[in-house]
């Protein structure tokens, strides 16, 4: 069955992947923000480590 082409499904595909686009580039930020997180908050914790342990020089 052919339609003619009234421009509206190249509409509703662009549409579609422009929401397909958008959502995938929050996950994509919202996975970066939270590995962050997580790299930032381990780093502080091995700081924390470190810090409460005597170094050498003061034994």
């Amino acid at each position: 069955m052919w339609q003619r082409n009234n421009g509206q499904a190249e509409d509703d595909l662009q549409f579609r992947f422009t929401a397909y686009l958008v959502s995938a580039v929050k996950r994509r930020r919202k996975d970066y923000l939270i590995q962050l997180y997580k790299r930032n908050s381990i780093e502080s914790a091995v700081e924390a480590v470190y810090e409460s342990e005597p170094s050498s020089e003061e034994v």
